[in-house]
């Protein structure tokens, strides 16, 4: 019975990442020569200048190979004007303004210059990016270019690349990549904190959530208290096991801003990552009635938002934070009427159009 068993649950694990080489199979996507400046001019009004801190080697091509000397970036990246969709579209040869991404100008920067440049802005916090499971370095730059022009951010944009296989045979080595940059982004968010006199949004995406959370647990072992209360944090679809996620949260403690997590309990890319992981739920597919939502909503000021209604042309159900991100600062200044991302809790996402947040339980009813 044993046997049956393990080849059941080994033919399921297949079966998984079948269905992962065919989403990735389907989708053309950005390699290294698409970050090379095109000759074609871009439209000013249209391009955002994206800074980067990455953990990837240089020698590498920013590719998978971990490196143990950080270095920071920036790549000017024009965006089209329909940018609305999960998909990238690029042209590393003779990109069309009208319809794909492409870079005018890129460079690397030394670490001072970087944070002169990222803390020049008074009007807009700097924002942190970190990217998900399978992404490489040249998606996560245009990712990061839709989604400052998705939301007008006018803030520093920064993307922290952390070395990702960016192959979705490669989970395993994803987590390791994620676990080796934890460090590093916790200098990050040291760094802007110390700089800036308001808080600092940092948003990950499925394994960047989980990359999010290990760089504050080693903020707490560190005693670095004073950061933890000025991150403003967003896990959207966090790939992360929920009792490892209770945990981590028990022993980081109560933080002085909540944090948002973005659930939806149809994600398939969740469900297969579940699946890989020997059947264990992941933080991001949780519905808000779930009985573990409770439990997880009052261990550190964390509030869970199902964003299910939020339609999405992704065939996972994965990104659906990308469409979320024009109204995502409506729903945090959200107030009267409306409940806004203010505690801890569980909240359904009604409507994107208004931006209204029907509470299943706050704070009060948990307590």
């Amino acid at each position: 019975m044993a046997r049956t068993t393990t080849r059941g649950s080994s033919w399921t694990r297949r079966a998984a990442l079948a269905l992962l080489m065919l989403a990735a199979a389907c989708s053309p996507r950005p390699g290294p020569e698409a970050l090379n400046p095109a000759a074609t001019p871009p439209d000013p009004a249209r391009v955002h200048r994206i800074y980067v801190v990455t953990t990837r080697a240089a020698r590498d091509a920013f590719g998978s190979e971990p490196s143990f000397v950080t270095r920071y970036g920036f790549y000017d990246v024009s965006v089209p004007p329909d940018h609305g969709g999960t998909k990238l579209t690029f042209d590393p040869v003779s990109p069309d303004p009208a319809k794909d991404y492409f870079v005018s100008d890129s460079g690397l920067m030394e670490r001072e210059a970087f944070y002169r440049a990222v803390s020049r802005n008074r009007a807009q916090e700097p924002g942190v990016f970190v990217h998900g499971f399978n992404t490489t370095h040249s998606e996560g730059v245009f990712r990061l270019a839709q989604l400052t022009a998705s939301a007008g951010y006018t803030g520093a944009p920064i993307l922290f690349s952390w070395p990702s296989e960016g192959s979705p045979l490669d989970y395993v080595g994803d987590r390791q990549g994620a676990l080796f940059s934890r460090d590093p982004l916790a200098e990050l968010m040291t760094e802007l904190t110390r700089r800036n006199r308001d808080n600092v949004m940092v948003f990950g995406h499925s394994m960047g959530g989980f990359l999010i959370v290990e760089a504050l647990r080693t903020l707490s072992l560190s005693g670095r208290r004073g950061v933890l209360d000025r991150l403003e944090t967003v896990l959207a679809s966090p790939d992360i096991d929920v009792a490892l996620f209770a945990r981590t949260m028990r022993a980081i403690g109560p933080l002085r801003n909540p944090v948002a997590v973005l659930t939806a309990p149809g994600d398939r890319a969740l469900a297969i990552s579940s699946t890989i992981s020997g059947g264990r739920v992941r933080l991001g597919s949780l519905g808000v009635t779930d009985p573990r939502v409770a439990d997880v909503a009052t261990l550190g000021n964390v509030e869970l938002v199902d964003m299910s209604a939020v339609a999405t042309d992704d065939r996972f159900g994965h990104d659906r934070y990308i469409h979320l991100a024009g109204q995502f600062s409506r729903l945090q200044s959200a107030s009267g009427t409306r409940t806004g991302l203010r505690g801890a809790g569980a909240y359904v996402l009604r409507s994107l159009d208004d931006a209204f947040l029907e509470p299943v339980f706050d704070q009060i009813d948990i307590q």
